[in-house]
Parts: C-alpha cells; sequence; structure tokens
C-alpha cells in the first residue's frame, strides 16, 4: 500500500472555517506520478470541525487504460473507508470518472450526506480520503483525481 496526497493535504494547507454559517466549497487536486494498485490511499483535504458534508464529487482522467471497470475505490475518512462512496468503478477504459457523487446516505451507520464533524461529537477535524478497493488492470502512470467538497457550519445560536 502506498499513501499519497493531494495538494490540499499537504503540510499547511488548512481549509477555512467559518462558524457563523455559509457553505464552502473546496477542490483539491491529486496527480498521479505512479499507477494505483489495490489498498492505496489518496489524502484529498481536511473538512474543519463543525462542518457538516453537503457534497462530495470525484472526477478524474483516466486511471485504468486496460479493458472493463477494474480499479474502484471508496471514498471516506480516517474512521470509516467508504462513509461516503464505496464501489465506485471507472466506467470503461476511454472516458475518466464524471461527476461520481455521494452514494451513502444517513441511513448508513453513520455516514454519507450530511455527517457532521461535530465539535464535542468527533474529535478533531476529518480528513477526506479515498481508498483503492481494486487496482486497475493496466494502470496509467499520468493523469489527475479531483475531489470537489462542499460542507457547511450550521448557524451561531446568540448569547446573551
Amino acid at each position: 500500500m502506498t499513501a499519497y496526497f493531494a495538494d490540499r493535504a499537504l503540510s499547511g494547507v488548512i481549509p477555512e472555517s467559518i462558524f457563523d454559517g455559509g457553505d464552502q466549497t473546496v477542490t483539491a487536486v491529486f496527480t498521479l506520478t505512479a499507477a494505483l494498485a489495490n489498498t492505496d490511499t489518496v489524502t484529498f483535504m481536511t473538512i474543519p470541525n463543525g462542518a457538516y458534508i453537503d457534497d462530495l464529487t470525484v472526477t478524474s482522467s483516466i486511471i485504468d487504460s486496460g479493458v472493463g471497470n477494474a480499479f474502484r475505490f471508496s471514498l471516506g475518512d480516517s474512521n470509516a473507508a467508504g462513509r461516503y462512496m464505496t464501489a465506485v468503478a471507472q466506467p470503461n477504459n476511454t472516458t475518466g470518472l464524471v461527476g461520481t457523487k455521494i452514494n451513502v446516505f444517513p441511513t448508513s451507520s453513520p455516514g454519507g450526506l450530511t455527517y457532521g464533524y461535530l465539535i464535542g461529537t468527533n474529535t478533531g477535524d476529518g480528513t477526506i480520503i479515498l481508498t483503492v478497493t481494486a487496482g486497475p488492470t493496466t494502470g496509467n502512470t499520468s493523469g489527475v483525481i479531483v475531489l470537489t467538497a462542499s460542507y457547511s457550519f450550521a448557524a451561531r445560536t446568540a448569547t446573551s
């Protein structure tokens, strides 16, 4: 297993935290330097403590140049590898992923859409991680995987 890091997961890159409400959309880009293999991970970004996940979208160039849907991945965090996406496959060997969105919903235990990194409930910030669950038949050594995350903060209650 090899652990890779996207541009927003590099040292010193922390998304802005706005605790008075509002939405944030952040994009992270991972540039391939080697073919991905089963159990490899790509850490994309940190979601600040106190945020709720509104949407996650993964797109990519062609990762698997072989035949079929061999390349598969899950998207989660350090506590649950498939919290947001499970069993996602590249459609074929001529098309990259096109806007794959969250496919795990709140009825899961716990997870998916609206999962919150809540102050006092979860400790610290949340890290979004892609885990390769089936390596590509013939993996490309160049290209990109892009994660776009939308998250929001609940408005603070006024106190006197």
